[in-house]
């Protein structure tokens, strides 16, 4: 059976947070599961370093090499770096969300400008993911977690 690592938990609160991001309509508490998603996605390496990694050699290891990997290929991980990594620093050290969780105008073309709920669109507001619903985005991230987790887990023969 395979072992369930304390950053799989982790990952799991960002999906429970997810969950409420995708029925939230108030804006107010859609801020707020959206920090926690934003804290919750980025903290899954941190967690993986500092608490799974600590005492084992073997996941230290393959921790460190998947990180050189995704430091190495910046453009192939840009989930990593210009999504967990870009928002967590927009929002926890600025204070400032990359998404547009307001009633948003989408300007399509000179004459037509639509309005569009937050909890239908509430697009990224900036980097390679500007206009994705940062719901998708944040799923995105969350599959890429799973998968690289589980090569980690792999490599260090977990």
């Amino acid at each position: 059976m395979d072992q369930l690592l304390a950053a799989e938990e982790v990952l799991n609160d960002c999906e429970l947070a997810l969950e409420f991001l995708e029925v939230e309509s108030d804006r107010r508490k859609f801020r707020i599961f959206w920090l926690a998603a934003v804290a919750a996605i980025r903290s899954v390496g941190h967690v993986l370093d500092k608490v799974d990694a600590k005492d084992n050699p073997r996941l230290k290891q393959a921790s460190n090499s998947a990180f050189e990997t995704w430091k190495n290929n910046k453009g192939q991980y840009k989930i990593f770096w210009f999504f967990i990594e870009d928002e967590r620093n927009t929002l926890l050290k600025q204070g400032e969300p990359g998404i547009h969780p307001l009633p948003y105008q989408l300007q399509v073309d000179a004459d037509f400008v639509y309005e569009c709920d937050f909890d239908i669109f509430a697009p990224m507001l900036k980097g390679p993911y500007f206009g994705e619903d940062c719901r998708d985005v944040l799923r995105e991230a969350i599959n890429w977690w799973k998968i690289e987790l589980n090569e980690i887990k792999k490599s260090a023969f977990i």
